[in-house]
């Protein structure tokens, strides 16, 4: 017994030992894998020790487990997990940490997405910052996404900024432009339109085959995944990118491809808008350079622009310092428009004034009253004069064609009667191109109009300025006015022709030099000839045709020209029945669009003449009358009861003393029967003169005061012999001239160089004064005020007051007789025109 109690105590100490040995390695210690040891026990004992050491093995397992991973973690892997088994609090320890690291692997996954998201974000913002070229940078793009997001294949699509509604492909990764003749997508065709629409990606997850293929040198497989995703700025679609890769796009990568698209909105506008901003810049100095010049050159001409200049100049500068747009553009363009009138007004009445005593004086010598000046002086004197009436249609070529670029080329629609013009027209250019030995012969077709409704005077210098450019480049052959009713079958273009239910149709032919082909719509612009070298034959300013166009605008018609070289030219002119009472005025200086109409050949000579056109008939008197076709003085034809045309000719043959100038006519002769009285003169008359074939005039006598002035002694019944006249005018030149010419009337003149001395001359001379002859322009008191001052004076209310000016700008006639002027004369003034004003005013 006592051995086995010794036995037992020796066995429960070393049990003892053992136990708090492992548990103080364990608990205190912290070394772990320690066991307990006891030998010789059994049954509870050993169950004991095994239970003591599966604890010690269990927390040893279980606290490496944890310590491992823990290491691995504070390493950076965050892979790893415990996976040892575990009950209780020691289980809830080991999911908190693997929770733990879950979320930090989480987070740190997260934070490395971000971080390359933002790192390539930022690699590529940096590339396009400071680029220009917007070409470049769409290809530095394309070059650098389709890689980022892993993508193989890559295109870019920009707006076209021209059309509006068009994307133009112009970069691509590993791509090219769809089949398609111009590389574009309209909004809405396909994908890339839609995407444009929506303004929103879409994407294809499941490409199908033969969709699209991606190609390398060694082979060719379709994409797996594929997105479109549009770029916008500010809500506007400014392109749109296409992306397709072997694998599917992840998150990240959209999200990259949608913070990208967001950033390169922002440099495309940028450098769309520093574009656009150079461009205007780039303007704004062309237009200062132009404004400069023209600055400079008004300098030239008048002192009193300098202030004008200035001004300019500061706008100018303003212009180029603020890169404004268009509309300030138009605004500089409106105020050298300004500039340019008031030079024009300037010149205008520059040249007038010293052309005005010319004119007179080479008028007086040429009449030659008092039979003291040989042939030769008296060819002198006419040449003088037919040298300052081509300087005078030069000035009124100036003054249509400004009037024309201001907008204030006025028209006035009345009744014109078809035979009426063709008179006019007909006794103007016939003696012309009988004296040149040219055919000529006005044709009115019997389905015309007997009227119409237009501006008479527009038509007719319209019809003047293309008759006198036939008959001043026709050498041999004829030159005819054929009038027409245009055909159904012309498609016109311009509305008030398409719309009108009868167009009329003015065809005015010749066989002279003709135009080239690729000349006709030049010689429609401003101061521009088919020849215009310095070795040119014919002369001229290259304004009528041009000025033509324009009044033809303002009419509602259009010019048809049709012409080849050494055949000769046919320009018609059409016009509606009736004149619209609006027409959209042209919004680009030189725009021929809808009015200048091209065609083939000219016509020949027979198909000019209407239908039934054959005879010819006579004029009598001083009126043109034309009589139908087939009637007497054509031998052998029918009589045609039914009138089929009207014509007027002027055959070649007939003396400078035959019936052409004698007004003594026979039936059936053909000859144009002009009066002595209403003979143009021998220069060919310019397309931008007025109706009348004297000089420019405002104001139509009455034809029974144009009697002819007498040669020999004066006509004591005349209003003028005996009147007196006071003649208001700064410049003695001026006063001369017309001195000269009404005291060689019988008048007695008096004269005051400025305003307020005509009013003293009136009050010391009272009821004397039979009438005033007062200029616009003087020095203190204008004409016009003092010409409302005289009206103010209840002794001179109904005295004749006469303006002669050498101002006539717009709006300056409408001034005078608001002042109280009787009537209005234009400088260089008409001898003829002046007295018979002056005795319709006595």
């Amino acid at each position: 017994l006592k051995d086995t109690v010794n036995t037992m105590v020796d066995q429960l100490s070393s049990f003892a030992d053992e136990v708090t040995r492992v548990a103080k390695e364990v608990g205190t210690e912290g070394k772990l894998g320690g066991q307990a040891t006891v030998d010789g026990v059994a049954g509870t004992w050993k169950a004991l020790t095994d239970n003591v050491n599966q604890l010690a093995s269990t927390l040893t397992t279980q606290l490496r487990a944890i310590a491992e991973v823990s290491t691995a973690v504070t390493r950076g892997d965050l892979t790893r997990s415990i996976t040892v088994e575990a009950e209780g609090e020691v289980a809830e320890l080991k999911d908190n940490i693997n929770q733990m690291i879950a979320n930090l692997r989480e987070t740190t996954e997260k934070n490395a997405q971000q971080d390359w998201l933002k790192s390539n974000i930022a690699r590529i913002g940096s590339k396009m910052q400071g680029q220009r070229d917007l070409y470049a940078v769409c290809q530095m793009i394309i070059s650098e996404m389709t890689p980022a997001v892993g993508a193989q294949l890559g295109t870019v699509y920009l707006l076209d900024f021209i059309e509006g509604d068009k994307l133009r492909h112009v970069a691509g990764y590993g791509s090219a432009p769809r089949k398609r003749s111009d590389g574009t997508f309209l909004f809405g065709e396909g994908l890339i339109g839609q995407a444009a629409v929506e303004k929103k990606r879409i994407r294809v997850e499941q490409v199908p085959n033969g969709y699209l293929y991606i190609r390398s040198g060694l082979g060719e497989a379709p994409p797996s995944d594929l997105v479109v995703v549009p770029v916008l700025f500010e809500e506007q679609v400014l392109g749109v990118i296409e992306l397709a890769s072997f694998t599917r796009f992840s998150e990240l990568h959209l999200h990259l491809v949608d913070q990208l698209v967001g950033t390169i909105g922002v440099v495309l506008n940028t450098i769309m808008a520093n574009a656009r901003t150079e461009e205007l810049l780039a303007q704004s100095q062309r237009l200062t350079q132009e404004l400069r010049s023209q600055s400079v050159e008004l300098q030239r001409t008048n002192n009193e622009l300098e202030e004008k200049a200035a001004l300019l100049e500061e706008k100018n500068r303003e212009i180029e310092m603020a890169r404004i747009g268009l509309e300030e553009k138009a605004e500089q363009l409106a105020l050298s428009s300004q500039y340019k009138t008031e030079f024009l007004a300037n010149m205008s009445h520059e040249l007038r004034t010293p052309l005005n005593s010319l004119l007179l004086l080479a008028k007086l010598l040429a009449d030659n009253p008092e039979a003291n000046l040989t042939p030769k002086q008296i060819d002198f004197a006419e040449t003088i004069h037919s040298a300052g009436s081509e300087l005078l249609e030069l000035i009124n070529d100036i003054l249509d064609l400004s009037k024309v670029e201001a907008g204030k080329m006025d028209v006035e629609a009345t009744t014109v009667r078809t035979t009426t013009l063709c008179d006019a027209v007909a006794q103007i250019f016939g003696p012309l191109a009988e004296e040149r030995g040219l055919s000529f012969e006005v044709t009115v077709a019997s389905d015309v109009p007997a009227e119409f409704v237009t501006d008479e005077q527009r038509i007719q210098q319209v019809l003047k300025n293309l008759l006198s450019n036939a008959v001043k480049f026709t050498d041999s052959g004829e030159v005819r006015l054929d009038v027409t009713v245009a055909s159904d079958e012309i498609a016109f273009t311009a509305p008030s022709l398409s719309a009108a239910p009868v167009a009329l149709a003015f065809s005015v032919s010749d066989t002279g030099i003709g135009v080239a082909a690729d000349k006709l719509r030049m010689i429609f612009e401003a101061f521009q000839q088919a020849d215009g070298t310095t070795s040119r034959r014919y002369g001229g300013t290259g304004l009528g045709l041009s000025i033509s166009k324009e009044l033809v605008r303002l009419l509602g018609g259009a010019i048809g020209v049709a012409s080849a070289v050494g055949q000769g030219s046919t320009f018609t002119l059409y016009v509606p029945s009736v004149m619209p009472s609006e027409v959209l005025p042209s919004t680009t200086p030189g725009d021929n669009e809808g009015i200048i109409m091209l065609s083939g050949e000219p016509r020949a000579a027979a198909s000019r003449r209407p239908a039934g056109a054959q005879g010819r008939h006579p004029l009598e008197g001083s009126r043109l009358v034309g009589r139908p076709a087939g009637s007497a003085g054509v031998p052998g034809e029918e009589t045609d009861p039914e009138p089929t045309a009207t014509t007027w000719s002027s055959q070649v043959g007939s003396g400078k003393d035959g019936p052409a100038r004698n007004g003594s006519a026979t039936e059936g002769s053909g000859a144009l029967s002009v009066p002595a009285a209403r003979r143009p003169s021998r220069s060919v008359p310019g397309a931008t003169g007025p109706v009348t074939t004297g000089m420019s005039f405002l104001t139509e006598a009455p034809e029974e005061f144009a009697r002819p002035e007498p040669v020999n002694g004066l006509d004591e019944t005349d209003p003028l012999v005996g009147a007196t006249v006071l003649v208001v005018d700064d410049d003695v030149r001026n006063v001369f001239a017309l001195t000269s010419a009404l005291e060689m009337h019988g008048m007695r003149v008096l004269y005051a160089d400025n305003g307020h001395d005509a009013i003293r001359l009136l009050q010391q001379e009272g009821s004397m004064i039979d009438l005033v002859l007062m200029d616009v322009m003087l020095p203190g008191l204008d004409g016009n005020e003092t010409t409302s001052t005289i009206r103010q004076m209840p002794a001179f209310a109904a005295l004749p007051i006469v303006v002669l000016t050498a101002n006539a700008m717009p709006g300056d006639r409408e001034k005078s007789f608001e002042a109280g002027a009787t009537d209005y004369i234009t400088k260089p003034v008409d001898l003829r025109h002046l007295l018979s004003a002056m005795r319709s005013q006595l």
